[in-house]
């Protein structure tokens, strides 16, 4: 019997170069549509329905790839079985991509079907951890690290706090965990309501993406220990210049008030 699909490839193939999206004919499967940069990757695409099965349809070994419209050699595929064609390739370094099957279906028409792949780094671990408790204005303590590479993901990076019984890394198991979420990827912000005087804390930074996850080494201070006191300079007079030795363009400054 003819079904709805061939009458509909078949009026398609009159207009040339006409392009169908069937993902109820052809489908690409992968594990992951997120992977690490330079890395290998692996897809299958498969006919998977019945009454899409005529004409090229038939055969897997119509089946032909592109990566970003730019046709992936023949030698990459594995023909698995009659419906199901594969794909390797063996470094995928485009930091976004978008894979297609596509097998021709009569003159100037084809089934397509599509997948954005996507590339990155899992984080790196953050390093030169530090904090500093200001008391002007808007008491707070700022904790700053250096994330490393860039991931080229969405990643979160998140400032721990466990305060301690007593000293340093002595916590409960279980001891409550006190989160601030950054959202500058290398720095985080602690309120005053949420610190307590004369208390240690550990403290460490938690990044994780979709391809991983990594912690910090773990710093113990005490908020008052790490106390930033700002100096501020009103309205600093200068009184004269007096030449250094005999160059005019070298000078010191002489009773300079602040």
């Amino acid at each position: 019997s003819i079904t709805p699909l061939f009458c509909l490839v078949h009026l398609l193939s009159l207009r040339t170069g006409a392009v169908l999206e069937a993902n109820e004919c052809i489908r690409i499967l992968v594990s992951t549509d997120t992977v690490q940069w330079g890395s290998p990757l692996a897809a299958i695409c498969a006919i998977t329905n019945a009454s899409c099965d005529v004409v090229s349809l038939t055969n897997a070994s119509k089946i032909f790839w592109q990566l970003n419209k730019v046709d992936i050699p023949r030698t990459q595929y594995t023909i698995l079985n009659r419906t199901v064609s594969q794909v390797n390739i063996p470094v995928f370094n485009q930091t976004v991509g978008m894979l297609s099957c596509q097998i021709h279906q009569g003159p100037g028409v084809t089934l397509r079907n599509d997948v954005r792949i996507r590339t990155g780094l899992p984080p790196d671990k953050p390093v030169n951890l530090t904090c500093v408790t200001s008391w002007k204005k808007e008491p707070s303590m700022k904790c700053s690290w250096n994330p490393g590479r860039h991931p080229h993901l969405p990643t979160n990076y998140t400032l721990r706090r466990i305060k301690n019984l007593g000293k340093c890394h002595n916590h409960e198991v279980n001891g409550e965990r006190i989160d601030c979420l950054s959202r500058d990827s290398h720095s985080c912000t602690v309120p005053r309501e949420k610190l307590r005087l004369f208390s240690t804390y550990d403290i460490s930074v938690f990044a994780e993406n979709i391809l991983g996850s990594v912690e910090s080494d773990i710093l113990c201070i005490d908020a008052m220990d790490v106390v930033c006191s700002r100096i501020e300079v009103r309205n600093p007079t200068l009184q004269y210049l007096r030449p250094l030795h005999s160059d005019p363009e070298t000078a010191i400054i002489d009773n300079l008030t602040l």
